[in-house]
């Protein structure tokens, strides 16, 4: 039916088991634990609800293994990657071995939304490295205020505040490839 659960997390090792702290709302579950000091500052004012979405209800142990070995295995190259695991995307491209798809899509933090996670620069700079160029971003900020969100027509200039988080865009850099 187009797709295939695959009961392992992916990191930058094979063979190990983690621990995957459920949240209250699957969607912000991680390897990393909530760092709610900070989930509190780039909250919305009265933003209780959005907070305690975050709050750990179950850590369970899953083995992981690595986006290599998983290409390997079901005999694939990834020619395109999105990304959205709350902190561990720098740990999945890692990962990577050998496999080089031509685009990435990675959500990336420019805070410590969970303890001990990578952030957009390591992002950045590792990718770099790699031989990716950054071709958009879009990020969510916390304009002074309180409120948050994307910039948009509809809601108006959010230039101004601290950004938290968002989408950046990678692609092979065919100005670098040997």
């Amino acid at each position: 039916s187009g797709y295939r659960v695959i009961e392992q997390i992916l990191s930058d090792v094979h063979g190990v088991q983690k621990k995957l702290y459920l949240a209250r709302k699957r969607g912000v579950s991680s390897l990393f634990k909530p760092n709610m000091n900070v989930i509190k500052y780039y909250s919305p004012e009265n933003g209780e609800a959005n907070i305690h979405r975050f709050d750990t209800e179950e850590e369970v142990k899953i083995n992981t293994t690595t986006s290599s070995r998983l290409g390997k295995k079901l005999n694939i190259n990834f020619d395109d990657i999105k990304m959205d695991t709350e902190g561990s995307e720098l740990k999945i491209l890692k990962g990577l071995g050998k496999q080089r798809p031509v685009f990435l899509k990675t959500e990336v933090e420019m805070v410590e939304l969970h303890e001990t996670q990578a952030l957009f620069h390591d992002v950045l700079k590792f990718l770099y490295d790699l031989g990716y160029v950054m071709c958009d971003l879009n990020i969510r900020i916390r304009p002074h205020g309180g409120y948050y969100g994307f910039p948009t027509p509809t809601t108006g200039d959010f230039s101004r505040g601290v950004p938290f988080t968002g989408d950046a865009f990678f692609m092979a850099d065919w100005m670098r490839l040997s």
